[in-house]
């Protein structure tokens, strides 16, 4: 059935009282009633289920986050590492908007806050491949003329090894835990 007979066929349906239309063509039917009123109001509690739910998800995804962040035995700042192990702690800084390395940024800046930590560091780490990797393998060097104890954790050693005092050999997440507790305990 062409779509011009379709709409002479749904005006009708408009216009007179009819309330269904069925008209057979060969093997087509086609079907067209008019569309009755509600018999009553929809009721509200489908929407307050869905409000209820849509809150009660937010809320636990907000509590499983706060709790996962609860438990996890990180360190997520430099001052929380500092009120642990009671000493001194550096972070390189985000030096952004220029090409510059660390190290460049040190001697432009020799007192500058990073500069001044790293010669007043009392323990110099560096883990992973970050004691052979400039600019951080320049560090080592400083952090032990001002005095610091330096210790290398990577999975091997490395070409620049022999620099630091001491050198811990496994994967990162096995010996930084049980180097920071080294620093922990009593009597170190």
């Amino acid at each position: 059935m062409d779509l011009r007979k379709l709409k002479k066929l749904i005006d009708l349906v408009q216009e007179s009282g009819i309330a269904e239309l069925e008209v057979t063509e060969g093997e087509e039917r086609v079907r067209i009633t008019r569309a009755a009123p509600p018999l009553s109001k929809s009721p509200k509690k489908p929407l307050v289920i869905s409000a209820g739910t849509t809150m009660l998800g937010l809320f636990l995804g907000i509590a499983f986050v706060l709790g996962r962040e609860w438990l996890a035995d990180v360190f997520r700042t430099p001052k929380a590492l500092e009120q642990t192990t009671e000493r001194k702690c550096v972070v390189l800084p985000l030096i952004e908007g220029t090409s510059a390395s660390i190290e460049e940024h040190v001697l432009d800046a020799p007192y500058s806050r990073f500069a001044e930590a790293l010669r007043n560091a009392d323990v110099f780490a560096a883990i992973g491949t970050s004691g052979h990797v400039y600019p951080a393998a320049g560090f080592v060097g400083e952090a032990r003329l001002a005095g610091a104890e330096t210790v290398e954790i990577n999975n091997a050693g490395t070409a620049v090894s022999e620099r630091f005092h001491r050198h811990l050999t496994g994967p990162a997440t096995v010996e930084v835990p049980r180097w920071v507790d080294g620093l922990i305990a009593p009597g170190t």
